[in-house]
């Protein structure tokens, strides 16, 4: 180890954990405690990791450690604030919270920690008011701001650079956490994205739109039993939030839960009437499950609470025996041509006038519409078609006929791909 005094080693274990290496600046922190136990940044900082680590009983330690060595210490006092309040111990959570907040009246993370514990403690007035307080006093609001407005436009490195610079000098800034992770998901990299959601859970655990985005991401990773654990608790948190139902019952569809599904769907619909989203996402299950007739009326719904929603129009087509009215065609000819249409909603109106002059016999025309939408879509997606001829490749040099002879009859309970080929 370079470090020599217990600054270095407190710079390396940040390090560290900026890069969500936890275990790597954990056992930092320990190995220069052992030489410099009274280090208070030291024994903060171990306290700070293991939160994010969700070890809030063994984080208490250390942070009791240095309010003890130093009372007046806010970072130290609010992280024992938080430790307690993950733990339920709520009392002592608003005590350490409120002493923290009186020590430094700037600071919006301290007042959204006690505005969780409040409101835990059933106390709403004083909750909302803290809450009221945080936001007031939010520093880094412009920069965020700038951040989601480069991830809107695709542009997630310059979202991540923002971000970063934000969480340098406040490193508990769980709406930065948030748009880092969002970043991630855009660029791939799910496993950063869940664990910079997890830290901002950790620190706000009723950061209810986190924890959505938590169960996206793990759906991204085809761990759909999780993400339906992570709506069903984002819907016992906040039974009225019927963004959060909404959500479990996408969920709940992946996972092939389809009567839970359809009740979580009505609930997100009886909690917020104009809901076009959740009428889609019923639409589809409604006709996964055969019942053509109410995903048809479920779709018109959306159309009728969302005339631009080019995705609806699109799904209508895709029933195959369903046939746009007179009246639908020259909606969608209209809005192609006067409304400010999004490139999904464009798309997507395309492709369903195909279909509609395709039904209609209508063939050149079809063709011209499915041509235009192609060539906007193809702009839109990364696809090699070089990558699908040497995975083609692979799979014939595989599953020779002598592979499958030599495999035929052996037994099977699981479930086995089905290749269709037409």
């Amino acid at each position: 180890m370079l470090a020599r005094s217990p600054k270095e080693f407190f710079e390396l274990a940040l390090q560290r954990f900026h890069a969500d290496e936890t275990r790597a600046a954990e056992q930092l922190c320990r190995e220069a405690l052992a030489a410099w136990p009274d280090d208070v940044d030291l024994l903060t900082l171990l306290g700070v990791v293991l939160l994010a680590g969700r070890q809030a009983a063994a984080a208490e330690i250390p942070l009791r450690q240095a309010v003890k060595l130093a009372p007046g210490f806010v970072r130290a006092r609010e992280n024992l604030g938080q430790a307690l309040l993950q733990q339920g111990a709520l009392t002592e959570a608003v005590d350490h919270l409120q002493r923290a907040a009186a020590l430094d009246p700037g600071s919006e993370s301290v007042r959204l920690k006690l505005a969780h514990a409040l409101a835990g403690m059933g106390d709403a007035d004083s909750a909302d008011k803290m809450y009221e307080q945080a936001f007031a006093l939010s520093p880094h609001r412009g920069e965020l701001a700038q951040a989601a407005e480069h991830l809107r436009a695709e542009r997630p490195q310059e979202c991540q650079q923002i971000c970063l610079r934000v969480l340098s000098s406040a490193p508990d800034d769980v709406n930065a956490l948030r748009l880092l992770a969002k970043a991630a998901g855009e660029q791939g990299r799910w496993v950063r994205a869940e664990r910079l959601l997890r830290r901002a859970l950790a620190l706000a655990p009723d950061f209810h739109d986190a924890r959505l985005d938590l169960a996206r991401t793990l759906k991204q990773q085809d761990r759909v039993d999780d993400a339906v654990a992570c709506t069903a608790q984002a819907t016992t948190l906040s039974p009225r939030n019927p963004f959060a139902w909404y959500m479990h019952a996408s969920m709940l569809a992946v996972a092939v839960r389809h009567d839970e599904a359809l009740q979580a769907y009505h609930k997100a619909i009886e909690l917020r009437a104009h809901h076009p989203a959740a009428y889609v996402g019923l639409g589809h299950l409604l006709k996964t499950l055969g019942r053509h007739d109410e995903g048809v009326a479920a779709y018109r719904k959306a159309i009728e609470q969302r005339p631009n929603f080019g995705e609806v129009y699109w799904s209508l087509a895709n029933l195959k025996t369903f046939r746009f009215t007179d009246e639908e065609v020259r909606s969608m000819h209209q809005r192609l041509e006067s409304e400010p249409l999004d490139e999904d909603a464009r798309v997507h109106f395309m492709f369903a006038l195909g279909k509609a002059c395709e039904d209609r016999h209508e063939f050149d025309r079809a063709f011209e519409w499915y041509e235009q939408a192609c060539a906007r879509q193809r702009l839109r997606v990364s696809y090699d078609p070089v990558d699908t001829e040497v995975i083609n490749e692979r799979i014939q040099k595989v599953f020779t006929p002598a592979f499958i002879a030599e495999h035929e009859g052996v037994p099977d309970a699981q479930p086995r791909p089905i290749f269709i080929v037409g």
